[in-house]
Order: C-alpha cells, then sequence, then structure tokens
C-alpha cells in the first residue's frame, strides 16, 4: 500500500513513529557523561530508533525551568516548535538519556503526526548493537560549556 507521494508505511517515518515501532534500547553508565542510552539490536541508517518524550511546555515555561536547571548543570528540554518545548526531566523516555556529540550516530527530528508535532530519534548511519547513541543537541557555543565538559563534545 502506498500513500499519496508513492511511499509505503515502511518508508514514511511519521508512521513508525506513530505506531512506536522503536528499536530496543538500554540505558546504561556512559564514558562520556554520566549515563547513555544503547542500541539493544542493530539499526539500519535511517531507522526511527525512538521517541523523546515528555512533558509539553511553553517557551515561557521553558525559560523559568531552565534557570533552574542551570544551576543543576543538567536539561532534558527539547524545542519542539515555536510554542512549545518538550521537557522530560521528571518523565520521558529512555532516549533522552542519549549524549551530545558533534558527530553524532542520530538525527533528531520534528514530525507532524496525526496534527501533532513529536520528535523522532533516527540513526543517522549503520549501527550495530551495543553501540552508545549519540545525537547533536545544537548548542550555542555558550550553552555546550554548561552541560558538556569542552573535551566531550566529540565523544563518539
Amino acid at each position: 500500500i502506498h500513500d499519496l507521494h508513492g511511499r509505503t508505511a515502511q518508508q514514511c517515518k511519521n508512521v513508525r513513529l506513530q505506531r512506536r515501532q522503536h528499536k530496543k534500547i538500554k540505558v546504561s553508565p556512559s564514558e562520556v557523561a554520566g549515563w547513555g542510552v544503547f542500541l539493544a539490536e542493530d539499526a539500519k541508517k535511517g531507522d526511527f530508533l525512538a521517541e523523546y518524550c515528555g512533558e509539553v511546555i511553553t517557551h515561557d515555561e521553558a525559560e523559568r525551568r531552565g534557570k533552574l536547571y542551570d544551576h543543576l548543570h543538567l536539561s532534558f528540554l527539547f524545542n519542539l516548535n515555536r510554542h512549545y518545548v518538550v521537557d522530560s526531566t521528571h518523565k520521558g523516555s529512555k532516549i533522552r538519556f542519549a549524549n551530545h556529540s558533534n558527530n553524532p550516530n542520530c538525527l533528531a527530528r520534528i514530525i507532524k503526526v496525526a496534527g501533532e508535532h513529536r520528535i523522532g530519534i533516527f540513526a543517522k548511519e549503520d549501527i550495530p548493537s551495543g553501540t552508545e547513541l549519540f545525537y547533536n543537541y545544537s548548542y550555542r557555543a555558550a550553552d555546550a560549556e554548561k552541560y558538556v565538559p569542552l573535551p566531550r563534545l566529540d565523544a563518539k
């Protein structure tokens, strides 16, 4: 079965996200920083790995919480769109523990599913089971120093 653009359900990223057809991942200590997320099965380039989930809040609320998180040297805030941010600090999926890298093996994509913006994490390359997952947090240079020690920015 194909959609209006000739894509099959297998090729359409939002169908995999909608059906929660994610890869198995586990949280374990990371050599990079604190905890990390590791793939528990092989993934091919383009595979949907996980959805970044959490509490959907306004940007104003994210600014308020962000000030507190800055003092704690942690942040699980992810900009969703012009109006909202996903905060997975207190509730969220395992993928929130994926660490930052300037040379990541994953990509974060905001995808519209059934009219709502959702965050999918996809394999940037073929990734074997047991590999730690990284994506680029797209920090401004000044913010990167707050959360990730400089020697670890290129971790992989």
